[in-house]
């Protein structure tokens, strides 16, 4: 049995080189974390009123308890196709969405690459929707799963 153990020097080159290597990963980290803050960064208020753009109305998307960051990267892909302004992440049980989901969420989504909705999350999900259908005249539909009948349930506000 051969046991291979590097020269000192080399081992220090071999470390320099890695930890180059860890900089620049974390120096990508930042640069994420930079990029993401255009979509975290807008507030519901901001988004009815016509953000940036001055545009209302817009189609709203609000998602309730999801916990798959996969899931809700999809929707945000598809969103931002259909030209969808903003997706709600909001929530009733109480579940919290960390700024880490987030952006996860985003980096499945492939926004970076193509573009994509505003990401709210933390909102309370039957008070976003009453704010919406009441202040703002929006109209709420919702889809439901029923897991006794095995069906998808669609309501209207």
């Amino acid at each position: 049995m051969r046991i291979c153990c590097f020269p000192p020097v080399i081992s220090i080159i071999l470390l320099r080189r890695l930890g180059s290597i860890a900089a620049k990963s974390y120096a990508r980290r930042r640069r994420f974390s930079v990029w993401t803050d255009k979509y975290t960064n807008a507030s519901l208020s901001e988004i009815v009123h016509g953000g940036e753009s001055g545009i209302s109305p817009h189609t709203l998307i609000l998602l309730n308890d999801v916990e798959n960051p996969g899931v809700v990267a999809s929707v945000i892909r598809n969103c931002h196709l259909l030209g969808a302004s903003a997706v709600i992440l909001g929530t009733t049980r109480g579940f919290n969405y960390t700024q880490s989901f987030v952006k996860t969420c985003l980096r499945h989504s492939m926004a970076y690459c193509f573009g994509g909705p505003h990401v709210i999350a933390g909102v309370e999900s039957t008070k976003a929707a009453t704010m919406l259908s009441d202040s703002y005249g929006y109209t709420v539909g919702s889809l439901c799963f029923d897991a006794t009948s095995n069906r998808v349930s669609s309501f209207t506000i």
